[in-house]
């Protein structure tokens, strides 16, 4: 037996059993009549109708999640990736790219991204690259600047091997009768448009073919390749297929302002004289000469001015859509390095760009005039200095025979002396100059896997923005894709579809049928999840039935172009760029619905603890916020003025914003001491921030928190979570099938409006006889069948938890109960069906008329004592109410009638209805 039905003097059948039928049989057969304490059961009520009414929305938007979670997790190898993409940061030594500050600093390490790449090439990715390659120069072990073969090398030693390559046969470009005679690459296979390109298979001197060569010349023909031999085991996972690449974003120049403009025109006059005309030697720069001249005897001034100006002024903002190219490469002739290759621009990852691959950064470089000379007549030969016959191409014009030459075969001819000669000496850049707004060097990596892992498609990018001022800034980028399996994503696809349409149907039905214009919050943002869901798998489709990043590549390999292999870099990128973006748009879809889960939590008071402490601190953290944001972004002003021009940790606003948030984090200082003042600021930032406001958060969290715990250790409501979620679903549904009870949102209903406007601590007991007189349906029938019945459902309620009414002087006794004098039913039903009576009972004397109206009913269980001594109370009440002429003789007369007549009935039968109390006057009575 429970407490609260011992000291009633009645048994307790709740806890013994939760079968419907035996809490009857048992209740009717000792005659019990449970009454349960009206907050309790209210509370009890509350926390099984928020269960109902809100479980399955939880659910369904949990499911929702985790089918879009296990859907993005088909889609890509984000592990895999991320294992290929630390391998790479590694090889690619990405850590020392922030160190590269000027220009020189800048070329290093792109040399060594050209390196790295090139040892990740297992064949030969010049040939599938560059436009043209000199043969002599690839097949010269000595080359280091063109076809790296690290792994493979060209059989040209031992002529006995059946592959041996003939470079002689090669050189005089002729076939041998042991060549398949019918290759392609005969004239007589060819299209007329280009004889040039076909061998002429007729027998020398007619023809290319020599009768006397008794092999195969090997490289001529398709049918008759070279074939590498295996040089060492190529030892990475990973493998690249083309040759990096390097394109910039450039600024347009524009005329200097101010000092810049001054310098050129007045003081160099830069650019205004020519050798035809005199001139203005006030605009001149001009020297002296340290000593007298020996054979004049005065000091000399020397006068200078200058070709062109000595200096450019950009603008980054704007971006040139064409470019003189005046890059250098073997076979550069004088105009390509003078005047330059018209380039158009092509539009990369959203930027007009121009771009060159590259087997080595001598190819963004260019010769300074005066540092490459040699003899025309022996180039090999020695030539320290410059002579008649010692020459630099660059200077002596188109005129020098090197401009000339169309073969380098020869070991020692000029061209090939003048490229062994250009790469040793210094250079100038040339690709890299002050309009380069944006560099970048990039190179595709490629991760094969077997038939049950996709192949991974990496872009390594090494990133150099060059800043307004002229400031290099390095980052770093790695864009992976892969090949989705189709089968299992299109299936998880199908299921979050599925599940985002039916959510939005859910929410719809909810304010439909349940909430009503209270729920339209929350109708609109579960569709709105729904809906961002659906817009994200949508897309997510879009993008995987267009052409993939992989068959895009390989139909570039096999048209072997240049342009195109450019496509699939620009097709790489801007397809990882896409679903970047689109990632970004999943990661808040996911938020949202994660957010919108917490908040559904409340359907247990244990599980919203985190959303009723939010609740409860809201206002104060909010404030705490504002004085946060003015200490913090003050502070990073501050360090932002006083240390931007040293440190640069605060040389722009936004970083020093960024430094504070890492001071906050960790303490990230040198191994030197700074300054004594920069001292004094860390100090008052620690004092301040990391102290005082942190702490103050600290303090208003937890102090929302116990306030929040208080709350719920008071609820004698709920238990355990999982406990209350199967008592207020699955065994709530076997009582509704079984013994048609009504579930807990109606009971709520009902309950809340009976106990509006009124202290619920202080209402009378619920009893059966109450809400089997009470609890009707719009149509006119009782939730219970029989008042057995609701004996039963009572005493159930207080098995659950200790719902008793256990205060005598809150019990009714058999037969009556709360409301009994009503001529219709309380509650919603009844509120329904019938208009809303006007309340008589209005300002002081009918509120507390209206209370103990309702308190004095419940006390039929009071001895005489009492009811005396509350009809002495009424007549207190009336008196002191005359005496302050707030309402006349008459109200004060039916006030003390009434209240006399609710103390009498104690002992009576009937209950006066609420509504028949007097109303109070409009104005006062003097």
């Amino acid at each position: 037996m429970d407490l609260a039905a011992s000291a009633a003097g009645m048994p307790s059948f709740g806890a013994e059993s939760q079968d419907p039928k035996r809490i009857r049989r048992k209740a009717a057969r000792h005659g019990f009549n449970q009454q349960l304490d009206r907050k309790k059961f209210f509370g009890r009520v509350e926390v099984e109708s928020t269960i109902q009414l809100n479980i399955c929305l939880m659910i369904h938007i949990t499911l929702l999640m985790l089918t879009f979670i296990v859907c993005g997790y088909q889609y890509d190898p984000i592990s895999d990736m991320a294992a290929v993409h630390a391998n790479l940061r590694t090889l690619y030594n990405v850590d020392q790219v922030e160190s590269a500050k000027t220009p020189d600093q800048v070329r290093a390490y792109m040399q060594s991204f050209v390196e790295t790449t090139y040892e990740m090439a297992s064949a030969l990715v010049d040939a599938n690259t560059m436009d043209s390659i000199d043969p002599w120069r690839c097949f010269d072990s000595s080359t280091n600047d063109v076809c790296r073969l690290k792994y493979w090398e060209t059989p040209t030693r031992l002529k006995q091997r059946p592959n041996y390559v003939d470079i002689d046969a090669i050189e005089k470009d002729q076939v041998s009768p042991k060549n398949f005679n019918r290759s392609l690459m005969d004239c007589k296979f060819q299209p007329g448009d280009s004889p040039h390109d076909c061998i002429n298979w007729n027998p020398t001197p007619r023809g290319q073919l020599n009768m006397n060569y008794t092999t195969n010349v090997m490289g001529l023909t398709g049918e008759d390749p070279i074939i590498m031999d295996s040089r060492r085991q190529y030892p990475f996972r990973s493998v690249v297929a083309l040759a990096p690449i390097v394109w910039q974003s450039r600024a347009k120049i524009v005329p200097c302002s101010g000092f810049g403009n001054r310098y050129n025109e007045d003081l160099l006059n830069a650019g205004h004289c020519t050798v035809d005309e005199p001139c203005d030697p006030s605009k001149t720069t001009s020297f002296k000469g340290t000593k007298q001249n020996p054979f004049t005897n005065r000091k000399q001034s020397i006068f200078i001015t200058y070709s062109e100006d000595a200096f450019f002024c950009i603008e980054r903002a704007k971006e040139e859509t064409m470019w003189y190219d005046k890059t250098w490469h073997p076979w550069a002739t004088l105009e390509d390095l003078t005047t330059g290759v018209l380039r158009k621009a092509k539009r990369i990852g959203g930027k007009n760009v121009f771009w060159k691959f590259i087997p080595d950064t001598a190819y963004l470089m260019g010769p300074i005039n005066g540092t490459i000379f040699f003899d025309q007549s022996n180039p090999c030969s020695g030539c320290t200095e410059w002579g008649a016959s010692c020459t630099d191409p660059m200077e002596d014009g188109p005129q020098h025979p090197m401009w000339n030459e169309n073969n380098m075969s020869y070991r020692c001819s000029m061209r090939r002396e003048w490229i062994r000669r250009f790469l040793k000496a210094e250079q100038e850049h040339r690709f890299i100059d002050i309009q380069t707004s944006e560099l970048t060097i990039a190179a595709l990596v490629i991760t094969p896997q077997g038939e049950n892992y996709p192949d991974i498609t990496t872009l390594v990018r090494v990133i150099f923005t060059v800043e307004q001022y002229g400031a290099y800034v390095a980052r770093v980028s790695l864009s992976s894709v892969s090949e989705t399996i189709s089968g299992r994503w299109l299936g998880a696809v199908a299921l979050v579809l599925t599940v985002a349409i039916t959510l939005i149907m859910h929410a719809v039905y909810n304010y439909v049928f349940i909430n009503g214009r209270a729920g339209v919050f929350r109708m609109v943002l579960d569709t709105l999840c729904a809906a961002s869901v659906l817009v994200y798998m949508i897309v997510n489709l879009i993008f995987e039935g267009g052409v993939s990043p992989s068959a895009q590549l390989m139909a570039s390999f096999i048209r072997n172009n240049q342009d195109d292999y450019v496509d699939s870099f620009a097709g790489i990128l801007d397809f990882a760029e896409n679903i970047y973006t689109l990632k970004l748009f999943g990661f808040f879809v996911v938020t949202a619905l994660l957010v919108r889960i917490i908040t559904l939590f409340e359907v247990h008071p244990r599980l919203g603890l985190v959303t009723a402490v939010l609740e409860q601190c809201a206002d104060d953290i909010f404030h705490f916020c504002v004085q946060f944001a003015l200490v913090y972004f003050s502070l990073a002003w501050l360090g932002f003025w006083i240390f931007g021009m040293e440190d640069p940790n605060f040389q722009s606003y936004p970083r020093a914003c960024y430094t504070l948030l890492r001071f906050f984090i960790e303490v990230d200082l040198s191994e030197q001491p700074p300054s004594e003042f920069f001292i004094v600021y860390a100090i008052l930032y620690i004092i301040l921030v990391s102290i005082f406001l942190t702490n103050f958060l600290l303090a208003i969290v937890v102090e929302a928190f116990a306030v929040v715990a208080q709350r719920i250790s008071e609820n004698d409501s709920e238990k355990n979570v999982l406990a209350d979620v199967f008592d207020s679903t699955v065994i709530a549904t076997k009582q509704r099938l079984c013994s048609g009870w009504p579930f807990a949102f109606r009971m709520r209903a009902y309950l809340r409006e009976t106990m509006t406007g009124m202290d619920a601590h202080e209402m009378p007991a619920v009893t059966a006889d109450e809400l089997y007189h009470n609890c009707i349906y719009n149509n006119g029938q009782h939730y219970f069948k029989s008042l057995d019945d609701v004996k039963a459902f009572l005493s159930f309620y207080a098995g659950k938890v200790d719902l008793a009414e256990s205060r005598q002087t809150h019990l009714y006794m058999d037969g009556h109960y709360y409301g009994e004098s009503e001529e219709e039913p309380l509650g919603r039903n009844h509120r329904q069906s019938t208009p809303a009576k006007p309340d008589k009972a209005q300002g002081p004397a009918g509120v507390a008329v209206r209370s103990l109206t309702v308190a004095l009913p419940v006390s039929r269980m009071v001895s005489t004592a009492v009811q005396t001594e509350v009809s002495n109370l009424a007549l207190g009440i009336a008196e002191e109410l005359s005496r302050a002429h707030c309402y006349s003789d008459d109200h004060m007369q039916a006030s003390s009638s009434h209240l006399n007549n609710a103390a009498s009935l104690t002992y009576g039968s009937t209950t006066p209805s609420i509504a028949n109390w007097p109303s109070a006057p409009s104005t006062p009575q003097s």
